[in-house]
């Protein structure tokens, strides 16, 4: 019999990917758009595991743990896993996360593979073949005809700092690199513009270890990433 497990997310586009990514790998999902519906859920069903945002409205992800859990210790149930996904990965809010009685997390935007093998952990399980270790983005499908020519000029951007740094030209990587983090986020791309953020720093530094390591970083996300439009 399949795991049951609740995947909880208010964006419908993140919520549909969710959907996809579980139950291709097997599972049997049951979603919920807030944290108060995912909680009227968890009293009423059944579930292996769940998987919940932090961010959200009527309870964010943090509320929405600790009543689960409390519902829990008052039932005298096992302790169901509970992965968080957030975008914040400061030891702090992790910590939070942790003590609030999540017992994992996964950072956003999360990995096909990564997602699975956090849920298969949890469950105790071998992680499900994921097939291959695509980032899967899910996109607004009225940005359709945007992104695949943002994502060529990411990639040209890429190998043009590549170019500048071989002739040692921290300035031209400096601007290049300033334009990718200001359009990353601004495209649901926050890895592209984190890692041009540490590339343009390494280059301010003249620091060519640096500048190579974080241009490497984005070349492998942009060959990973795979964006879809629910």
């Amino acid at each position: 019999m399949s795991a049951r497990v609740l995947a909880v997310e208010d964006t419908p586009a993140l919520r549909a990917l969710l959907q996809l990514c579980l139950t291709r790998a097997g599972y049997a999902v049951v979603l919920a758009e807030d944290g108060g519906a995912a909680v009227e859920m968890f009293l009423a069903g059944e579930f292996d595991a769940v998987v919940m945002d932090i961010q959200m409205p009527v309870l964010d992800g943090l509320a929405a743990v600790a009543r689960m859990r409390e519902w829990e210790k008052g039932q005298n149930r096992a302790p169901v896993p509970m992965l968080a996904l957030t975008a914040n990965t400061e030891p702090g809010d992790l910590r939070r996360c942790l003590e609030a009685g999540f017992t994992a997390t996964v950072r956003k935007p999360f990995g096909l593979e990564d997602l699975l093998a956090a849920v298969a952990r949890e469950l105790g399980a071998r992680p499900a073949p994921a097939g291959d270790d695509r980032i899967l983005i899910a996109a607004d499908p009225e940005f359709a005809d945007l992104i695949p020519p943002f994502l060529d000029n990411c990639r040209r951007e890429a190998s043009a700092m590549r170019r500048a740094l071989e002739r040692g030209d921290y300035k031209e990587i400096a601007a290049a690199s300033h334009k990718l983090t200001g359009a990353g986020a601004s495209f649901g791309f926050q890895p592209l513009s984190d890692e041009s953020r540490r590339i343009e720093a390494a280059a301010k530094s003249a620091d060519p270890a640096g500048v190579k390591a974080h241009l490497e970083a984005i070349g492998l996300y942009l060959d990973k990433v795979k964006v879809i439009y629910p």
